[in-house]
């Protein structure tokens, strides 16, 4: 016999995981299209950010549709080189782990 698990899906559930994911998101309010990146969510609405636009503040019981969209390969995979400690450069270009091995 097989096992089935279930699991709801809402959309509550969806903008904190996308807030969670640093994803940015497109919300579907009353026939327009919004979006941006979750700033804060609750159980009564979502603080939605977009570069260059005032904040908006929306009720959940509002929204129709969460689409989150991928994410980018930089976010995905991040540049290791840029957190400090792994740029840390000994001499002339050696890397560290080189300069453990002299």
């Amino acid at each position: 016999m097989a096992v089935q698990t279930s699991m709801q899906f809402t959309v509550g559930s969806t903008l904190s995981r996308a807030e969670t994911q640093g994803r940015a998101v497109d919300i579907l309010v009353e026939g327009q299209w919004l979006s941006g990146t979750v700033a804060a969510i609750d159980s009564m609405g979502v603080l939605l950010e977009d570069e260059g636009a005032e904040p908006w503040t929306i009720r959940l019981d509002r929204v129709s549709v969460v689409r989150m969209r991928p994410m980018t390969a930089a976010a995905a995979h991040p540049d290791p080189l840029s957190a400090p400690e792994a740029a840390q450069l000994v001499g002339a270009g050696t890397p560290a782990y080189a300069a453990d091995c002299a």
